[in-house]
């Protein structure tokens, strides 16, 4: 995902925070590697 000035809001930023707290706490619980977090975004409007 990219950022943009019209459709990158903080509520997108906070979500994809969230994911990225959940995948580093998963790591350390299964002792892994990170692995990259596909995500669509879907902002409504």
């Amino acid at each position: 995902m990219s950022w943009h000035w019209v459709d990158t809001c903080e509520l997108t930023f906070v979500r994809l925070g969230a994911l990225a707290v959940r995948e580093a706490l998963a790591c350390v619980a299964e002792d892994r590697e990170p692995q990259l977090i596909e995500t669509k975004v879907r902002l409504m409007f």
